[in-house]
């Protein structure tokens, strides 16, 4: 026997149709004129009379949701107003009243938050403290409607002349609260808008003060929700994968299945190229290179290295050119004259204003370096697939490298050219030069290993990538792919046997992790892995001892471990050693990670104030913390305070059971999550010694509609839990003791 299932609850389109249904054809017509004209729906836009015109009744609705979305029944309850439709307006009330108050709740909390996140901002240098209000700063910034396609998105060339930038017709400006509103001659409303431009410019201002008109009440009211994301946010989200790494874009650019899972198996073997594919322009170097290589190498054939990689992407740009606009054949010779001219032109400009610290240029610059910019946009195809130009603040007009790595590539390869040409070292002085000439006997050692330590005394690390490029073009095998470019050096194996020793070296001397890293990179790019494979084979024997490990194996595990998605899932650190030397070796591997178990690892005060640096950090993943059985009292929980209170902490579960915290360990956490309260969701404190004063100074965090805790566990009155909703509740299980 079946059972009544209760009435069936309309959705929000049925019930807007249901409404019009119940008006005359006269009074329905009169409905669709109300939402033509404009202004009449308060802060909501008109429809077009060409979208309503001898339409019936479902398609009215259905334009209407495309418009307004969630706000269609508020748009219909302000026209029935309008129209005296009393009755209906009553009915229409009474039917969505419920879900309205939701989705106004909804609203108010969100709007909160984004004032709270967004409010403030950093004003110049992004320097701890120096926040501004973001009303107090703003400026208007100057908009242009219209679309500029990309170097990439339509043709390998592209000519970049002054009049490619200014439309027939004058540009329309646009302020920023009317960039969704419908410009005059378009049907279909704005879905999606996008913002370009040189860095700096305001891109990122421009977005955040959107959102926080529209959550001030100021502007954008038609929009039901804001949320502002990051890509760095997105992929550290638990369990969820949005980087374009787990690639998507290769997906999409290979209609192949096998050629895709090909390249992704072949990205993920290699952590120097897996890493940059967290970068979009990476990818579509990527695809570029591997497009003409899949259909003739095998897989273990593959560019491995960043060198290999970018010296494909150079090969099939040149003889892309040579075959579309100097009559070749794909099998001539690739290195024409004016692309070898343009290569050498644009690597002399790359490390120059490398050198300077300079990423955008002017056409001077350009010109300094033997580049005219009509010819080199009209014909190679080189220039126009690793070059673009901007518009400057100013509206002049400025140059840059699709990619810093790009530029990185090609200073490389212009040091790397002059010194196998004329023997000229251009990364030092000539009176150096000779002088460690004299003790290394040959030139190339001297070359090499003066390169290696230039990047080290780089402070910033702005010639690591550089430096990796430099040495892989060292091996003969990348020689030979720039076969007509590059004179070969012949054999280099005892040179670069020679630079790999003194790498490994410069690493057993505690360099910071930054550093060493890239010196692994590196040994990967002169195909040196001893370093690397030694500890790999003591962690699949179990024989791993860190109480014998050198600094260069300690920096060979942090490798390692930064190179397996696995243990950046969970790291917990007595798989490694049960101490606070083992953590600051390690230290990189926790920022990284998204969970860390450090319980029960004796850490002092020292590693406390090493765990705040990682917890304020912009770039941590660290999401759950574990610091239970640890003797840290009082004096580590204020140490660790300052990440916690950082605005760029992310924290959402953090352990400190057993950590002899007491009411002075409360007030730090107190203070640290009343300044930044919107992440951490647990906390525990349990086997701790808060006293009353402590557990009630916390447990009224629970209370505080700006706390996110949820959940918070103390010795004195048991865990504390709030139930999931739009409002908390609070309700106090029974605790269990445990004697010991």
């Amino acid at each position: 026997m079946a059972e009544s299932s209760g009435p069936k609850m309309e959705t929000p389109q049925e019930v807007v149709l249901g409404t019009l249904e119940d008006l005359g054809a006269e009074d329905f017509e009169k409905f669709k004129w109300h939402l033509q004209q404009k202004g009449a729906l308060e802060d909501f836009p008109a429809i077009r009379k060409c979208k309503l015109e001898n339409v019936n009744r479902v398609k009215t609705v259905d334009q209407m949701f495309s418009t307004y979305s969630m706000n269609t029944i508020k748009v219909t309850r302000i026209v029935l107003v309008k129209m005296n439709q009393n009755e209906l307006v009553k009915n229409l009330s009474n039917t969505v009243s419920e879900p309205a108050e939701i989705l106004a709740s909804c609203q108010r909390k969100v709007k909160s938050n984004s004032q709270k996140k967004i409010q403030c901002v950093f004003d110049g240098i992004a320097k701890a403290g120096n926040k501004t209000r973001l009303n107090k700063m703003f400026t208007e910034i100057y908009i242009t409607g219209g679309e500029t396609e990309e170097v990439n998105d339509e043709h390998e060339v592209r000519q970049i002349e002054t009049a490619s930038w200014k439309p027939d017709r004058p540009e329309t400006t646009i302020r920023c609260e009317d960039i969704f509103k419908d410009p005059p001659g378009r049907d279909e409303p704005i879905r999606t808008v996008m913002t370009k431009g040189v860095a700096g410019i305001g891109k990122t201002v421009l977005t955040q003060k959107f959102t926080l008109d529209w959550a001030e009440g100021k502007a954008n009211q038609d929009i039901q929700f804001t949320f502002t994301f990051t890509l760095r946010e997105l992929n550290v989200l638990k369990e969820k994968k949005y980087s374009l790494v787990e690639e998507e874009y290769f997906r999409k650019r290979f209609l192949d299945e096998g050629q895709t899972s090909r390249i992704i198996s072949h990205i993920k073997k290699s952590r120097s190229l897996h890493i940059m594919c967290h970068i979009p322009i990476f990818c579509w170097i990527i695809a570029t290179a591997l497009e003409k290589v899949l259909k003739t190498r095998e897989e273990g054939k593959l560019p491995k290295t960043l060198t290999e990689m970018y010296i494909h992407f150079m090969v099939v740009q040149s003889k892309r050119k040579n075959v579309k606009y100097d009559g070749g054949a794909e099998k001539d010779p690739h290195w024409s004259p004016d692309t070898r001219k343009m290569i050498e032109s644009l690597g002399k400009l790359a490390f120059e204003q490398l050198q300077k610290g300079n990423l955008i240029f002017y056409e001077s610059d350009l010109t300094e370096c033997g580049i005219d910019i009509t010819a080199a946009s009209l014909y190679s195809g080189v220039f126009t697939e690793t070059f673009k130009e901007e518009k400057g603040l100013y509206q002049d007009k400025v140059f840059c490298f699709i990619h810093l790595s790009v530029q990185e590539f090609l200073a490389a390869l212009h040091v790397h050219l002059t010194f196998t040409n004329s023997g000229v070292n251009l990364l030092l002085e000539k009176r150096k030069t000779t002088w460690l000439s004299n003790i290394f006997r040959d030139k190339s050692t001297c070359f090499y290993q003066s390169a290696v330590a230039k990047a080290l005394q780089s402070p910033n690390g702005h010639l690591d990538l550089f430096l990796r490029f430099l040495l892989g073009l060292s091996l003969e095998t990348n020689q030979n792919l720039l076969r007509g470019l590059l004179t070969q050096t012949g054999s280099m194996s005892e040179t670069n046997k020679k630079t790999a020793n003194y790498i490994k070296k410069k690493i057993n001397k505690d360099l910071s992790a930054e550093k060493s890293i890239n010196l692994f990179h590196c040994l990967n790019e002169l195909n040196d892995r001893s370093l690397v494979e030694d500890i790999q084979q003591s962690l699949r024997s179990g024989s791993l001892s860190i109480d014998k490990l050198s600094p260069a194996q300690w920096s060979a595990l942090v490798f390692i471990l930064l190179s397996s998605q696995k243990d950046l899932d969970v790291f917990d650190l007595k798989k490694y050693g049960a101490s606070e030397e083992a953590l600051l070796r390690l230290l990189p591997v926790v920022k990284a990670s998204k969970k860390a178990l450090l319980s029960g690892c004796n850490l002092s005060e020292r590693g406390c104030e090493d765990l705040s640096s990682v917890l304020s950090s912009q770039s941590s993943s660290l999401r759950e913390l574990d610091l239970s059985n640890n003797n840290l009292k009082d004096s580590g929980v204020e140490l660790v305070s300052p990440g916690l209170k950082s605005p760029d902490c992310r924290l959402e579960t953090l352990s400190l059971s057993g950590c002899l915290v007491t009411e002075e360990g409360c007030i730090f956490l107190a203070s640290a999550l009343s300044s930044n309260p919107s992440h951490l969701s647990e906390l525990d404190l349990s086997y701790n010694h808060p006293g009353d004063s402590g557990v009630k100074l916390l447990s009224a965090g629970l209370k505080d509609p700006n706390w996110r805790l949820e959940t918070l566990r103390m010795d004195h009155g048991g865990p504390q839990r709030l139930k999931p909703g739009l409002r908390k509740c609070e309700c106090v299980l029974n605790l269990i003791y445990l004697i010991h």
